[in-house]
């Protein structure tokens, strides 16, 4: 368990060219997550708190890096910044 319940879902995604800085994606994601003490011993995990995030990449050259004001919610789902 690594010290805690994660729960992650992505709900949608959509794709969309802007005129400033071309092909935008979005991610439309829910995560969750709760921490366990080293001596917890319940007959079953709690349930975390899950919250709704919206994660935006942008074509830089030949990769997608996560948009400046969103990076932070791309670091709850294991994105990292370039």
């Amino acid at each position: 368990m690594l010290g805690g319940v994660q729960v992650q879902s992505i709900d949608r995604v959509s794709f969309d060219v802007t005129l400033q800085s071309g092909l935008l994606i979005r991610i439309y994601a829910r995560q969750g997550r709760v921490d366990l003490r080293p001596d917890y011993h319940g007959e079953s995990l709690p349930k975390p708190k899950v919250s709704s995030y919206e994660v935006d990449f942008r074509l830089d050259g030949d990769m997608f890096n996560a948009t400046p004001e969103t990076s932070a919610s791309a670091k709850l789902f294991g994105v990292r910044s370039r």
